[in-house]
């Protein structure tokens, strides 16, 4: 039998539409803005600063405009990348901040120059293993470790230098405020070994300067 019911006034359970965007409410932003502007609106703010400088230097050497966009990207993502690694050695708290290249190798009685530049190419953090540094007082462990830390901030890993010692006494202070359930060295060195695969860690105890992933 046909419904009863008026067509019109028969309910839906179809979801209302909201209403449209006004056109003109990004219009004016979108057509109006400069390129500085929308630049500076999607947080490119140095290509904006170099927008002008690279314009006369694309038409005084006859480039294309793709040169241009890939000129300004390139320095962007230079900026951005110098910002974040920046960012990355202060959060490791490296200290002190050392480089390869002022290690002296012929200071030690025997170093394999060859492990040693292994592992600057940090392939150990992406096969997941270790990489420790064994030696006497003063042979320069801790600058190699931190020479490799420092490299692999600059490639984006994150990284925490650690002194076992100041390690040991926060466990101690936080059993003492009962913050830190008591432990053993087993779990504590279990703890130590659970580290996150990215994180790339700086370990100094004692002799041994030690890089755990």
């Amino acid at each position: 039998m046909p419904s009863s019911k008026n067509p019109k006034t028969q309910k839906t359970n179809d979801p209302i539409p909201p209403p449209p965007i006004p056109a003109l409410a990004t219009d004016d932003v979108v057509t109006k803005s400069s390129l500085e502007d929308v630049l500076r609106s999607l947080c490119l703010d140095h290509a904006a600063s170099e927008l002008d400088a690279a314009s006369q230097k694309a038409i005084s050497r006859n480039e294309t405009p793709i040169w241009l966009l890939d000129h300004l990207m390139r320095e962007q993502l230079r900026v951005q990348l110098e910002t974040r690694a920046r960012a990355a050695l202060k959060r490791s708290a490296i200290f002190p901040l050392t480089a390869i290249d002022t290690y002296d190798f012929d200071y030690p009685d025997s170093i394999d120059r060859d492990l040693v530049s292994r592992a600057l190419t940090l392939d150990f953090i992406r096969d997941k293993t270790n990489c420790v540094f064994v030696g006497p007082s003063g042979v320069g462990k801790t600058h190699l470790a931190n020479a490799i830390g420092q490299l692999a901030c600059l490639r984006g890993h994150r990284v925490r230098f650690v002194v076992a010692a100041d390690l040991v006494n926060d466990l101690v202070a936080g059993q003492a405020r009962n913050e830190i359930a008591p432990i053993s060295w087993t779990h504590f060195l279990r703890c130590i070994c659970s580290l996150s695969k990215t994180f790339l860690l700086t370990f100094h105890w004692g002799d041994v300067a030690e890089r755990r992933v």
